[in-house]
């Protein structure tokens, strides 16, 4: 699991092989202990609406991007998810050296872009997120446009 901010939005990288099963019920049981995890190593306080959107990948899991709204009718300590599971796009990787895994180059705007089309096991998928940064979003659609170099 990776936890990162990103212009106020807070973005959970999850890891989960069983990627076909999930449905909204299945993500808010996901999510809650993440979240109190978080809550606990962080001290974050987690109250109010949040809009969770959720971006799945057969072979990497899930995406999870959690916006706090200023809303100030909630009272403390309660938290209320709209949860978005978004159209499945796919993941990208933004590499900078081609790797040996089976999948499709693509190249928009002088970086390139890795398409994996094989599951890999746990090593050989911790070794391609080590030379790359996932692209889960709107850009994936953006960046498919573009001709696959390989």
């Amino acid at each position: 699991m990776k936890v990162y901010f990103v212009d106020d939005i807070f973005v959970i990288h999850y890891y989960e092989k069983k990627i076909e099963e999930i449905k909204k019920e299945t993500i808010e049981h996901i999510i809650k202990p993440i979240l109190l995890k978080i809550k606990k190593i962080y001290n974050i306080k987690f109250e109010g609406y949040y809009i969770v959107n959720v971006y799945l990948d057969s072979y990497y899991g899930i995406v999870f991007e959690i916006i706090k709204e200023d809303l100030d009718y909630f009272f403390n300590d309660t938290v209320e998810m709209q949860i978005n599971i978004m159209e499945d796009h796919g993941f990208l990787y933004q590499i900078e050296e081609i790797p040996s895994f089976k999948g499709n180059i693509y190249e928009k705007d002088g970086k390139l872009y890795f398409e994996l089309k094989e599951k890999l096991n746990f090593i050989e998928y911790g070794k391609l997120l080590e030379i790359s940064t996932i692209v889960y979003d709107e850009e994936v659609i953006e960046i498919k446009k573009n001709k696959i170099l390989r």
